[in-house]
C-alpha cells in the first residue's frame, strides 16, 4: 500500500514538473512574440485608421462633387428658363408687330379696294360718255378694237360671276369660255391681256381670290369652305395664292379685319 500511493505520487510529480516546463516554455515563447504582436496590432490600427480617414475623405468628396453637380444642374436650369423666357418674349415681341404689320396692310388693301371701286364707276361713265360723243365718221380702227375687247371682257366678267362660274374649272377652260363667249383663243387670250395686263388664267384667279376676300370680310364660314366655294379644293393651295395675291394668309386677313374694325 505505501509503495503504491508512493508510485503515485512520484507519477503526479513527474506529470507537474513536465507541465510546468512546457507552460513555462511557452510563456517565454510567447514573451519573445509579445513585441511582434503589439507592432501587428499597432500596424492593423495604424492602418484602420488611414482607411477611416481615406474613406471620410472620399466621401467628403463625394459631397462636395454632388454640390458642383446640383449647381452645375441649377445654373442649366436657370440659364434655360431665362433663354425660354427671352425666346417667347422675342415671340410674343414679334408676333405683335406681325399682327400690326397685318392691320397696317389690311387697311391699305380696303384703301386700294375703294380706290378700285370709285375707278371702275369713272370708267364706266367715260366709256358711256364716249360712246355717246363719238360718231361714226370719227371713230378710229384702233378705238373700235379697244372697245371690242373691253366688251368681250365685260362679257367675260359677266359670264364668270354668274352662277359662280369662275369656281368651276371645267367652265373656266379656255375652250368652254371660246364657245360660251362665241370668239377664237387667241382672241380671247388678246383681249384679257390688253385690257388688264393678266393672262387670262391669273384674271380668274384674282376674280376667287377676291371673291373669297369678301367671303372672308362678310361671312364667318370657315376657310375651307370659303376656299371650295372660290374653286380651290386644297386649302393649302388657297392659302399659297392668298398670301403671294394680298401678302398674308386668310385667317391672319380674317383677323387683322376683325381687330382693325374694332379700333
Amino acid at each position: 500500500m505505501p509503495i503504491q500511493i508512493f508510485c503515485k505520487r512520484k507519477h503526479f510529480y513527474l506529470f507537474d514538473k513536465f507541465f510546468c516546463q512546457k507552460f513555462n516554455a511557452n510563456v517565454k515563447k510567447n514573451l519573445k512574440l509579445f513585441p511582434t504582436f503589439v507592432f501587428f496590432i499597432s500596424q492593423i490600427n495604424e492602418l484602420r485608421t488611414i482607411y477611416e480617414l481615406d474613406r471620410a475623405q472620399l466621401e467628403a468628396e463625394r459631397q462636395r462633387a454632388k454640390i458642383r453637380q446640383q449647381r452645375i444642374v441649377n445654373t442649366a436650369l436657370t440659364g434655360a428658363c431665362m433663354a425660354a423666357l427671352i425666346i417667347a418674349a422675342l415671340i410674343a415681341w414679334n408676333r405683335k408687330r406681325i399682327a400690326q404689320k397685318n392691320i397696317a396692310l389690311y387697311r391699305r388693301i380696303k384703301e386700294q379696294d375703294k380706290a378700285v371701286e370709285k375707278y371702275e364707276t369713272l370708267e364706266k361713265d367715260y366709256r358711256l360718255l364716249k360712246a355717246r360723243n363719238q360718231t361714226e365718221d370719227k371713230k378710229t380702227e384702233n378705238d373700235d378694237e379697244k372697245t371690242q375687247q373691253q366688251i368681250l371682257l365685260d362679257r367675260l366678267h359677266e359670264y364668270l360671276l354668274t352662277d359662280r362660274n369662275f369656281a368651276n374649272d371645267k367652265i373656266t377652260s379656255v375652250n368652254k369660255l371660246k364657245e360660251q363667249l362665241g370668239t377664237n383663243k387667241d382672241y380671247l387670250y388678246e383681249a384679257v391681256k390688253a385690257v388688264t395686263g393678266k393672262s387670262l388664267h391669273a384674271y380668274v384667279n384674282d376674280m376667287r381670290l377676291e371673291e373669297a376676300k369678301k367671303l372672308l370680310d362678310a361671312t364667318d364660314k370657315k376657310i375651307e369652305e370659303i376656299a371650295e366655294l372660290c374653286g380651290y379644293d386644297v386649302k393649302s393651295t388657297f392659302n399659297r395664292r392668298f398670301k403671294a395675291h394680298f401678302g398674308f394668309t386668310p385667317s391672319d386677313y380674317r383677323s387683322s379685319g376683325k381687330i382693325a374694325s374694332s379700333d
